[in-house]
């Protein structure tokens, strides 16, 4: 349910940060363990063996608490290193895989046939990762030019505001954008222009 998929998210949190709070359970025992001994030591020696006995057996229940705790901290460690060992060695295994002809009788184990391949298979694979770096260049270009476009209307905003700043030339006619209300465009690649050259280009092309 729900309520175990957030328990299992905790715990792996836990387990990545190495930090992990007390629990319900050890915040009632050491306060149980503090209110006894604020009452043992209030009434004296009158108070029995039995409670002497109570408050001894509540610290050695505490210093088991705090025994456990150490131990999940390391057992956590443990847990971080040996992920990033892990992470590590699939790195170096992507870093030095190659994609490769198959050997004449090669047994080939399952999911190795993406990268030992078949003569007949290299001109499509070939096309296929072509075709993946295509896209790959053109999303980052589109994502440089969203953050190029997020940069600008933020250094407009503080140039708006007064906070100074140099100010952008435009491309076209090589004159500083004002930072005033129609005084600049920010295009969807993140380049500004003046509005005045902005415009007369739209308008050039409209007459094509």
């Amino acid at each position: 349910g729900e309520g175990g998929g957030g328990g299992k998210r905790s715990q792996e949190k836990i387990l990545e940060t190495g930090e992990r709070k007390q629990s319900e359970v050890e915040v009632v025992l050491k306060t149980l363990l503090r209110l006894l001994d604020t009452s043992f030591r209030a009434s004296g020696s009158s108070s029995g063996v039995q409670a002497a006995d109570l408050k001894e057996f509540g610290k050695k229940h505490v210093e088991v608490w705090d025994a456990l705790k150490r131990e999940f901290d390391k057992a956590g460690q443990l847990w971080r290193a040996q992920r990033e060992r892990l992470e590590k060695l699939d790195e170096l295994g992507m870093a030095t895989l190659r994609i490769r002809l198959r050997y004449d009788g090669e047994t080939v184990e399952e999911g190795e046939e993406l990268f030992k391949l078949w003569p007949g298979e290299v001109e499509t694979v070939w096309a296929k990762v072509n075709g993946d770096l295509m896209v790959a260049t053109e999303r980052s270009t589109v994502a440089r030019g969203q953050l190029k476009y997020l940069r600008n209307l933020e250094q407009i905003k503080v140039r708006a505001e007064g906070g100074g700043g140099e100010g952008e030339s435009c491309p076209v006619c090589s004159e500083t954008i004002g930072a005033g209300e129609g005084e600049l465009v920010v295009l969807p690649c993140g380049h500004m222009m003046c509005y005045t050259c902005t415009r007369a280009i739209l308008k050039s092309h409209a007459r094509r």
